[in-house]
C-alpha cells in the first residue's frame, strides 16, 4: 500500500525547518524532520527581496526536501509574519463592481 507522504516547511530568517508525516489509522507517524541554517540567505522584508543569495537557498532547500519528500510534490510552507504584511490604501472613491458581460 503507498501511503502519501505530507511534508510541510517552516521558513524563517535564520533557519529552515522540515517536518514529513504519514497518515495511517488511527494514527499519524512522523516519518523525519530536518533543519538547516540559513545564516545570510534570508533577509526578511516587506519592500527588498526576501532570498539575498537564490544559489544557496536551493541548495539548502533541496538539503532538507529530498530526504523526506518520498517523491512528493506538493508541501505545505509557513512564511514569517513580516513576509505577509498589509499595507491599507487610502481611496477617494468605492470600487465599483466588475462589470459582466
Amino acid at each position: 500500500m503507498i501511503r502519501r507522504t505530507y511534508v510541510g516547511v517552516d521558513l524563517a530568517a535564520a533557519q529552515l525547518t522540515a517536518a514529513a508525516l504519514q497518515h495511517s489509522r488511527p494514527a499519524v507517524k512522523l516519518t523525519g524532520a530536518r533543519r538547516e541554517a540559513l545564516a545570510g540567505v534570508v533577509e526578511l522584508s516587506s519592500r527588498q527581496p526576501n532570498v539575498t543569495d537564490p544559489r544557496r537557498f536551493v541548495e539548502a532547500l533541496r538539503r532538507v526536501l529530498d530526504p523526506l519528500a518520498s517523491g512528493e510534490e506538493r508541501i505545505a510552507l509557513s512564511l514569517p509574519d513580516r513576509v505577509g504584511r498589509l499595507y491599507l490604501l487610502e481611496t477617494d472613491s468605492a470600487f465599483r463592481p466588475a462589470r459582466r458581460e
